[in-house]
């Protein structure tokens, strides 16, 4: 059995600073192998019918090294521990998380300001004090030489 909920009215929902479009996988009993292609399998299937979706949840067993493994295996990673209310006690859980590749994706560029269409910093658009500064010294250098 495979289930997904958001994370917004779910269990999940007061354990960690959940967005609107977080979804949790629930997985029923499923061999360890399989676990790994059946949460793979399914979270690529999610990021699929919700473009939307920033982060898939599976909250593993913290006792339970195999599933926390196969998940690491799947592609998610493990984030933290958090203690839900399950069936009048309290489940202790690790949160594994897999996100797209647009969210996780580092601009190694630091002149490069995020959604600017291409305008870099050193175009000097916002009127930067420390970029006129350059190019003052630069026209002075050039008015002196001529």
């Amino acid at each position: 059995m495979i289930r997904r909920e958001r994370c917004l009215g779910g269990r999940l929902s007061h354990a960690y600073p959940v967005a609107r479009n977080d979804i949790e996988i629930q997985v029923g009993d499923v061999a360890r192998p399989n676990l790994t292609d059946v949460l793979r399998a399914e979270s690529d299937q999610v990021f699929t019918d919700d473009p939307h979706c920033r982060k898939i949840v599976f909250a593993a067993p913290v006792d339970n090294a195999a599933v926390v493994g196969a998940a690491q295996h799947a592609g998610f990673r493990y984030v933290l521990e958090v203690d839900v209310p399950w069936d009048g006690g309290v489940e202790h859980l690790a949160l594994m998380v897999r996100e797209p590749s647009f969210v996780t994706v580092v601009d190694v560029d630091r002149e490069r300001v995020p959604d600017s269409a291409g305008i870099s910093a050193s175009s000097n658009l916002l009127g930067s004090p420390y970029r006129s500064t350059e190019r003052k010294a630069g026209v002075a250098r050039t008015l002196n030489a001529g």
